[in-house]
């Protein structure tokens, strides 16, 4: 017997294809969208430190210095993360001498207000610190460093 079927190879359904294109080109939009997202954070972090300082400097009635200064977007997602490494609040009363000390302050925040210029904290975390609390004889307390306006003066 002579058998002279002919096997056509087996394809999926029509828009199987049409299918996994749209798919992939939805996936590639996603990753430009995140890149991009990313590449905007990473150029907003730059000079964070600064701007941090200078937005709270004009509150402080003592110096403070950070160390380091990290950022991170998808170890929180959707949200935004910062790390400052090595933070101290020099004391009100006592100068040369540190009030707080800390390791590590990280505080996590809502993303869409960043894109506002607004910024919500959602969370703060302080890691290995050290305060000194003081009151001197003639009353001054070291923990009064934050002026609440620009025309009031901090501790004498």
């Amino acid at each position: 017997m002579n058998d002279t079927r002919e096997t056509a190879p087996a394809q999926g359904p029509k828009g199987s294809g049409v299918l996994r294109r749209r798919l992939m080109r939805a996936a590639a939009v996603v990753a430009v969208v995140l890149g991009g997202f990313t590449a905007w954070l990473a150029w907003q972090a730059q000079g964070l430190e600064a701007r941090v300082i200078e937005a709270v400097r004009p509150h402080l009635a003592t110096d403070v210095a950070i160390g380091s200064v990290s950022v991170s977007l998808w170890s929180v997602w959707p949200d935004v993360e910062v790390i400052l490494g090595d933070v101290a609040v020099e004391d009100a009363v006592d100068r040369g001498r540190n009030f707080l000390e800390l390791q590590e302050v990280g505080f996590r925040m809502s993303c869409l207000p960043l894109l506002e210029n607004r910024l919500e904290v959602k969370a703060l975390r302080l890691e290995g610190g050290m305060v000194r609390l003081n009151r001197t004889k003639t009353g001054g307390e070291n923990w009064h460093f934050w002026v609440d306006s620009e025309t009031e003066d901090g501790p004498a």
